[in-house]
């Protein structure tokens, strides 16, 4: 039974949309990034294109890449018997909790290992490129390619994979599988940051133990060679295995009867049924109501509806104490550039997280409550739909900028650096405003998506256009979006024109595309359009005769 449902979700998977999405847009990542010199991330440049030290790094780099996609695509096979209404009989069918779970994860596992098969393959493919130099690519070593994916990377998808599939599971949302995978990606960023000081066994991805085994390797043997028998890498893949061998059992040994949980449509029915049998109070007030009404009432509801996730909670904690472990060892400082730019490298993706994620709830949040054709009922404007779902993001934002601020400040006051923290109200207002450019784009590329996923989709490939473009060198503010002088960190008056004028500019753009998203949104969607009834032609109800 679990063979077969493993391959049931092995089928499902194949054929969806974000296999072949993430799967195309790897390989053309991982091709620029090897036939492409700008574009190169996280490899040595003097050392071969394909070399081994190439091959390990870039499968190890791209396994945080997917971790999301590992996310995404371990909570569809946890959540897709509820969204499509197919859990009820499938809790009534003589199937196990143990083999339908681990028949789930091991189809989607089995899925992510096919689409990372993109990694191996964008590298052969960017070393044949024609333009690359033959000096600086070597001939084709499986052992390389065999060790980075086996040993290094499979591991690693591994525990992400585990991570999202517990927290899916328990949680029943896929918000509480994408931050999981925020988790381990701040994991990832502290130990980083703590260098020595973490023993390369307990660092989860294998980066550490990788460097404790190669250190004093030349670049000849590092192009060469894999640390196959080294003792404290071998170690540590144990240890992560053992990591996700112990979430997938606690999610194997889950109670039956937690899956019986009502879903969010039972509870609402039961909710129906227990109204008093005298009814409800009447309202009084008006039919139509008046669009300021509307959309304050709306505005209270959208802000309710992240603050009192928790997801948002975990982002803003998580976001807050990256920023303080990156202000730590400079609280004593007395320079306040160097505040400045350490606050904005730690605290600049909590933000733009949390726009890209609470874009796409907000926006679909009526479809997936299955509240849209009600709503298509109501008077409600185009306007007093969207606006308040951007309102609510951006003071979501804001709080968040404001949280760390007030952290900076407090640790500097600790460590009398409190001097340096001139610069942080112009840091505060910089902060702001690239925020919420972009949560404007991310805002209207889920109005002109036909789903969240899609809309999720887009937002990340705006994102690694950007970082193409900044790793190609077009950072002119004329025509990169949200771009000023001196971005990300306060204007700068190095430009031929005042940083203002650009800010104006873009935040002009930004506003047309916010209104081409009220223009273009509907409460309800492609798949609830109301229905139209054509007028009967002449003559069609008549029977032909004969």
């Amino acid at each position: 039974m679990l063979i077969s449902i493993a391959m049931f979700e092995l089928r499902q998977q194949l054929s969806g949309h974000v296999f072949r999405v993430v799967f195309a847009i790897s390989m053309a990542m991982v091709l620029g990034s090897v036939g492409i010199d700008a574009l190169r991330v996280g490899v040595d440049p003097g050392g071969l294109r394909n070399g081994a030290e190439a091959i390990v790094q870039t499968h190890l780099l791209w396994t945080l890449f997917f971790m999301f996609t590992t996310a995404a695509l371990v909570a569809d096979a946890v959540l897709r018997d509820e969204l499509v209404g197919f859990a009820p009989i499938l809790r009534a069918a003589p199937v196990r909790w143990r083999d339908l779970v681990l028949g789930r994860f091991v189809g989607a596992f089995a899925a992510i290992l096919l689409c990372f098969t993109s990694v191996p393959i964008g590298i052969v493919a960017g070393s044949a490129m024609p333009w690359v130099a033959a000096g600086s690519v070597g001939p084709a070593d499986p052992e390389s390619f065999a060790f980075a994916f086996c040993v290094m990377a499979i591991p690693n998808l591994l525990l992400s994979a585990s991570v999202g599939f517990v927290l899916a599971t328990l949680a029943r949302s896929l918000g509480a599988a994408l931050v999981g995978a925020i988790v381990l990606l701040i994991l990832y960023g502290l130990g980083a940051r703590a260098g020595a000081v973490l023993l390369p066994l307990f660092e989860p991805f294998g980066f550490a133990a990788y460097d404790e085994a190669t250190a004093g390797w030349g670049g000849a043997l590092l192009d060469a060679a894999v640390p196959w028998d080294a003792p404290g890498l071998i170690a540590n893949r144990l240890f992560v295995l053992a990591m996700s061998a112990a979430l997938l059992g606690a999610a194997a040994m889950r109670p039956h009867s937690a899956v019986s949980r009502p879903s969010s449509a039972d509870r609402r029915m039961q909710a129906v049924d227990r109204v008093p049998a005298g009814g409800c109070e009447v309202s009084t007030a008006p039919l139509v109501p008046s669009f300021r009404r509307q959309f304050r009432a709306r505005l209270v509801l959208e802000v309710g509806q992240i603050v009192r996730t928790p997801v948002f909670a975990a982002l803003l904690l998580l976001g807050i104490a990256n920023a303080a472990a990156a202000m730590w060892p400079v609280r004593t400082s007395a320079d306040p550039r160097l505040v400045v730019v350490t606050l904005s490298k730690a605290f600049q993706p909590a933000p733009i997280v949390v726009a890209l994620f609470f874009t796409g709830e907000l926006r679909w949040s009526e479809r997936e409550r299955g509240l849209a054709a009600l709503l298509a009922a109501t008077p409600l404007r185009s306007a007093a739909f969207l606006l308040p779902k951007f309102l609510a993001i951006a003071i979501v934002l804001v709080a968040m900028i404001s949280a760390a601020a007030i952290t900076a400040l407090v640790l500097l006051a600790i460590g009398g650096g409190i001097a340096a923290s001139s610069l942080l109200p112009a840091w505060f207002g910089a902060a702001c405003y690239n925020a919420l450019m972009f949560a404007i784009v991310a805002m209207f590329l889920q109005a002109i998506a036909p789903d969240k996923l899609a809309g999720w989709g887009f937002t990340v490939l705006f994102l690694v256009a950007t970082l193409t473009l900044d790793r190609l060198g077009y950072v002119d503010p004329l025509y990169r979006y949200g771009r000023y002088p001196g971005w990300p960190l306060a204007p700068g008056n190095g430009a031929a024109l005042p940083a203002w004028i650009y800010q104006c500019w873009w935040a002009a753009v930004g506003a047309l595309l916010l209104t081409l998203a009220v223009a273009v949104a509907r409460p309800t969607g492609p798949a609830y359009q109301p229905m139209r009834l054509a007028r009967a032609r002449p003559g069609l109800g008549r029977q032909r005769r004969s």
